[in-house]
């Protein structure tokens, strides 16, 4: 639950935490955002924030009131039946999911008991999850544990953790679209990015930060950091603005 004072006209940017973002926005007044150097649009009341491709940009209205949950890259597939892919890289309206998102929205409102809000999206989540799960076989961990820095021919990652599986290379590419929002060769830079972001949260230099995220070099991880937020390591440390991938652009 976030609940920050915001004058109107205040701007965050935000960057991805590999995670996909069911929000509601319970503010007094709506907001407003964009994706990439897209236009403007009007925040949805209820939204799903699939796997950031490209920065989001949020222009507040005002008081920032936000309830929701982080949800893993295959929740879009998991708990709405679409295809991850689908909303990757986009905000989208949750009632055009399902309709349920909008009644419980209407609910979260009239609740002023952060318990209570919590049992009621726990028990959304539950609901949407039961009879399901992820197919094994195209588990995340598996791709990245074939991931090697430098040298590595183009898709041999992959290669490895579809024969892994019994799958062919294009049936497993299909399968991490279908669960995951993304091929292998972005999915791979989302999680040295994300793993850069959260390196940079202790007093460590840049060119730790790079070795450990497995970039080449300082430089591979800040052209990687500008392809993701427009900004430069360096910028990104002097306007965080919140927490880990939020600052001000």
């Amino acid at each position: 639950m976030a609940d920050v004072p915001r004058a109107p006209g205040d701007l965050d940017r935000i960057v991805d935490a590999g995670v996909v973002e069911l929000l509601f926005d319970l503010s007094p007044a709506g907001h407003r955002f964009r994706v990439g150097g897209d236009a403007f649009g009007r925040l949805p009341s209820c939204l799903v924030n699939g796997l950031k491709l490209r920065h989001v940009d949020l222009a507040f209205g005002g008081h920032q009131r936000f309830f929701g949950a982080q949800l893993a890259s295959h929740a879009p597939r998991l708990l709405f039946g679409v295809s991850s892919e689908e909303v990757a890289g986009r905000v989208v309206d949750g009632g055009d999911l399902t309709p349920e998102l909008r009644r419980l929205h209407a609910a979260l409102v009239e609740t002023t008991s952060l318990d209570r809000r919590v049992a009621r999206l726990e028990a959304f989540l539950a609901a949407r999850a039961a009879g399901r799960g992820l197919d094994a076989r195209f588990a995340l961990d598996r791709l990245l544990a074939c991931d090697e820095i430098g040298g590595v021919r183009p898709g041999a990652p992959v290669a490895r953790a579809a024969a892994a599986v019994g799958l062919s290379p294009r049936h497993y590419l299909r399968g991490l679209r279908e669960w995951h929002g993304a091929g292998p060769g972005e999915l791979l830079r989302l999680h040295r990015f994300v793993t850069a972001i959260a390196a940079m949260e202790g007093a460590r230099s840049l060119a730790d930060v790079a070795a450990s995220a497995g970039y080449c070099d300082q430089a591979h991880l800040n052209r990687e950091f500008r392809r993701f937020t427009a900004t430069s390591p360096g910028d990104y440390l002097r306007r965080r603005n919140g927490p880990p991938g939020h600052f001000v652009p």
